[in-house]
């Protein structure tokens, strides 16, 4: 058996005859440097994800305590009730919710 035809390139084994070790991973080697990268990319982009849906679910429940509030405030004004502290449970909703979805759309347009 001979030496491998290079085409006129010095193989690996000349390259490792001069002391200066060439670091060469191969084919896959810059597949296996970005796993890494693109795996805590893809989890970002499921957390900002899952967070942004529990934000669409707490505007949709801040809406709906709000429906209700509406509805039956003739009947607490009958009764000479008022909403007292519950108010803060649909403001805090929308608090929470409408930034981060904002937030979410601009970075997911951009």
């Amino acid at each position: 058996m001979g030496r491998p035809n290079t085409g006129g390139l010095p193989c690996k084994t000349a390259a490792r005859r001069g002391g200066a070790r060439v670091y060469s991973p191969g084919g896959c080697g810059c597949a296996l440097l970005m796993f890494p990268v693109v795996a805590a990319g893809a989890g970002i982009a499921l957390a900002l994800s899952g967070v942004a849906l529990m934000a669409a679910v707490c505007l949709i429940i801040a809406v709906g305590i709000t429906v209700y509030f509406a509805a039956t405030a003739n009947r607490r004004r009958e009764q000479g009730k008022t909403l007292g502290g519950w108010i803060i449970i649909p403001v805090a909703l929308y608090a929470v919710s409408i930034p981060y979805l904002l937030f979410f759309w601009w970075f997911m347009s951009h």
